[in-house]
């Protein structure tokens, strides 16, 4: 079998399995919980490349880089995920589902999908703070081969949001991505990205 086809075959697999894992997690709640969730969306920008400095710089070559260490990098990106909570304003756990695109600092393409549980504490009428738990399908390229390998890292995540009355929520969230070398994105450091969040209740949500 010809190679080049065989690798395409592979990535093709591959990427049929990450959409594939997301459709699960949707579909693992009932059809009432669907109806009564939450729509959110992701928006990359600030990433944080935990340690890096003069002496052990991140990727110098970012072409989005905000300092001379590479530390600071803009990841530009969107995502979108749902939040099956009836109650999207009260205490409380929900499963959560998200998909994430957005441009590692080679400015190369990177991909999230995967899912976990969220704990929910309303801080006042207004304002919540979320703890995601969850774990996502990578899929992030070798830089010198532009190959993608597919792996699984968790996806730790601290969200804090505004509520508006029977409305959407904005907020932003802190996540943290353990270091991993299958991808040169995450080679080298442990790293926080800056997130701005939305989300915006469908059908059958109840709000109090």
């Amino acid at each position: 079998m010809n190679k080049t086809y065989f690798c395409r075959a592979t990535v093709k697999k591959k990427r049929s399995l990450s959409v594939i894992i997301f459709i699960m997690i949707l579909t693992c709640f009932n059809l009432e919980n669907i109806r009564a969730g939450t729509i959110e969306i992701d928006m990359p920008g600030l990433s944080y490349h935990i340690g890096a400095n003069s002496e052990h710089p991140a990727y110098l070559l970012a072409p989005l880089k905000l300092d001379q260490n590479g530390a600071f990098v803009y990841n530009p990106g969107l995502g979108i995920g749902y939040d099956f909570k009836k109650e999207a304003n009260t205490s409380g756990f929900s499963g959560i589902a998200k998909f994430i695109y957005f441009h590692d600092c080679n400015f190369k393409p990177f991909f999230i999908c995967g899912g976990g549980l969220r704990y929910r504490y309303m801080l006042s009428k207004k304002f919540s703070g979320d703890i995601d738990l969850s774990c996502a399908l990578i899929a992030g390229q070798k830089w010198k081969t532009s190959k993608y390998n597919f792996f699984v890292l968790p996806f730790p995540a601290i969200r804090f949001s505004y509520h508006f009355d029977n409305k959407p929520t904005v907020g932003f969230s802190f996540t943290i991505s353990p270091k991993s070398k299958l991808a040169s994105a995450v080679g080298g450091f442990w790293i926080i990205f800056l997130m701005l969040n939305a989300s915006f209740p469908i059908s059958g949500t109840e709000t109090k």
